[in-house]
């Protein structure tokens, strides 16, 4: 592609001709305006997603612990750490996600200085 160039009468500045913006090739204004519905939709899925993490296994655990023979077969001296330790797990990891995905982790520079 080819400009054509015109000389100025000092010989030292040079113009080119830009061409029209064809069909297709005009400015759009970018789609990533915010909305905020979807946005309130995203956190409130996130937020069911962050609380389903330690209600899943606790669910499971509440299943073992009634159905089962474990109470009786006296394991549960084993059960009790196994739900202390798997809650912990998930309740860490589901704080951590929720935080990450909803934007509130990282540096605060809310703090005040000393003078």
């Amino acid at each position: 592609m080819s400009a054509d160039t015109t000389a100025t009468a000092a010989g030292s500045e040079r113009f080119v001709k830009i061409p029209k913006a064809e069909k297709g090739q005009e400015y759009k204004s970018p789609k990533n305006f915010p909305n905020p519905f979807m946005s309130g939709l995203y956190q409130f899925a996130v937020v069911l997603m962050a609380l389903a993490l330690p209600l899943a296994p606790g669910a499971i655990f509440f299943m073992i612990l009634v159905y089962s023979k474990a109470i009786a077969m006296g394991f549960l001296w084993i059960w009790i750490p196994m739900i202390i330790l798997t809650e912990t797990i998930a309740i860490g990891i589901a704080w951590g996600l929720a935080r990450e995905a909803l934007g509130l982790s990282g540096v605060s520079y809310s703090v005040r200085r000393r003078e």
